[in-house]
């Protein structure tokens, strides 16, 4: 393939000598094709930037080039019509899925819960007899004569293994449940 040199981009883009149609045709597949020779012919359009004249008002020169040009018709994705139902349907739908409404849900249960006393009803049912059901901890003597601290999260956490594993015998002895 035939390249040029930057001095023969540089001439071409200031149209000197003036070109036949041929060679013209000729040098933009040139470009099309290869570029090596499109990067020298931007840098040809930078050095002969400088002999091309100035606008004096940008504007003036839009406003003739849009008076010049034909009316448009309206395109009918112009129109200012409400958007389908479907897609109404889908912006709802996606505020449901946004993980604030779900924290938001959650928060409104567990208010409701606390406020009937479910929970407390709850950690009764798991200590009965305890007046101190409620405290975060409590002190539970053993046969040792020892003071640890247990949870209420630990003694539910108790009470669910001893319930997992009455489940899992009965499961094995045949039962459903």
């Amino acid at each position: 393939m035939k390249h040029y040199t930057l001095e023969r981009w540089t001439q071409y883009a200031r149209q000197e000598p003036p070109l036949t149609p041929q060679e013209e045709a000729e040098l933009e597949q040139h470009l099309q094709q290869c570029d090596t020779c499109l990067e020298l012919y931007m840098l040809g359009l930078e050095e002969a930037e400088a002999d091309y004249p100035a606008l004096a008002d940008p504007q003036v020169l839009l406003d003739q080039v849009m008076l010049k040009l034909p009316p448009m018709a309206p395109t009918p994705q112009a129109d200012f019509s409400p958007l389908p139902a479907k897609k109404i349907e889908d912006r709802r739908t996606g505020w449901l899925r946004h993980p604030v409404f779900h924290y938001t849900v959650a928060a409104a249960i567990t208010v409701v819960l606390m406020s009937s006393g479910a929970f407390q009803t709850i950690v009764d049912r798991l200590q009965p007899g305890d007046s101190y059901g409620s405290e975060a901890m409590k002190l539970e003597h053993r046969d040792k004569g020892q003071a640890e601290r247990t949870s209420v999260s630990q003694t539910i956490m108790n009470k669910t293994i001893v319930m997992l594993d009455a489940i899992q015998a009965k499961h094995e002895r045949g039962g459903t449940r």
